[in-house]
């Protein structure tokens, strides 16, 4: 952070423009200080965050370093990563007649019923996603996106057809209910 670059200005923002960038095209994941934060108390996850190497004269990422709580424990290359391709979905609509015990006047009741409707729908569309990935076809077209969100080089060298059978694909779902039609 101290060493003086002769192409860079400011250290810090270059390392932030450089892993935004990074992030979007999925090169390495998108990591916070809150998120290697929250991993790194979950009893269920270990954190991870993008590697940097200098150069030469220049700051470049190197892979996504893992740790086991605070210990570095090794590093996935820059070369193997696999993609994470996340798929989200903004849902809305209105229920036109209800039957059944919720009366969806009280807040927390509508916000239970979005959350609960979101979750079944990821799930039922993960289901779908793992399935046609199984099968080794990409007929639901996710690499037209993933192509899309990188450059033109990055994308000849991905070599989609091998990549996608282990990529990462998830669904994310909000919905939210606008009207409650007629509850009885």
């Amino acid at each position: 952070m101290t060493h003086k670059y002769a192409q860079i200005r400011s250290v810090g923002s270059h390392i932030d423009q450089l892993l935004t960038q990074e992030a979007k095209i999925h090169e390495v994941p998108d990591v916070s200080l809150y998120s290697f934060v929250r991993d790194y108390y979950d009893d269920g996850t270990d954190p991870i965050a993008p590697m940097l190497i200098v150069k030469g004269d220049n700051v470049e990422i190197d892979g996504i370093a893992l740790f086991k709580k605070d210990r570095y424990i090794g590093k996935i290359s820059a070369d193997q990563n696999v993609p994470q391709v996340v798929i989200r979905i903004r849902l809305s609509g209105i229920i036109l007649e209800y039957t059944g015990k919720s009366t969806f006047k009280k807040v927390e009741e509508q916000k239970k019923l979005d959350q609960d409707l979101s979750e079944a729908i990821r799930e039922q569309l993960q289901v779908i996603i793992s399935h046609v990935q199984r099968s080794g076809g990409d007929n639901l077209g996710i690499g037209t996106f993933v192509r899309n969100s990188m450059s033109y080089e990055n994308w000849n060298n991905l070599n989609w057809k091998s990549i996608y059978p282990r990529a990462d694909i998830r669904v994310e779902v909000d919905t939210t209910i606008r009207d409650y039609g007629m509850i009885r």
